[in-house]
């Protein structure tokens, strides 16, 4: 492999943002497909590849373009949204439990203060 070969996979490599699987298949590809391109053109410049394979820019800009990409990134985006409103919903239920555990344990420990005169009420109701 010459050296324009190897600089242009290297290029082509560094712009990927491809998952690890689907790049180095992409590249395993290409390498394929300018070997054979080179065997019939040896000295070819990393310039003659350009042209004809493309500037390394295509390729990231290319996956980013692509129809099945958008719809998987609009899939995780409305999963995140609703991971997102699950986990806003489970905290304000979380805050309302701890508030009402607080009233609760408050209310429990305050005295209640009866006076006498409210006793005798009762107590000549009761009888």
């Amino acid at each position: 492999m010459s050296n324009s070969v190897k600089r242009y996979l290297e290029e082509i490599a560094g712009r990927m943002e491809y998952p690890e699987k689907t790049k180095k298949a992409i590249l395993k590809e290409l390498s394929l497909l300018i070997g054979e391109y080179c065997s019939e053109r040896p000295d070819a410049s990393i310039e003659d590849l350009y042209r004809e394979f493309g500037n390394p820019s295509d390729y990231s800009e290319a996956f980013w373009d692509r129809k099945e990409y958008s719809d998987v990134l609009e899939r995780v985006r409305k999963k995140t949204r609703l991971l997102t409103l699950l986990a806003a919903g489970l905290i304000i239920l979380a805050v309302a439990a701890i508030i009402t555990a607080v009233i609760l344990i408050v209310k429990a420990h305050t005295p209640v203060i009866v006076s006498s005169v409210r006793i005798a009420a009762v107590l000549k109701d009761v009888l």
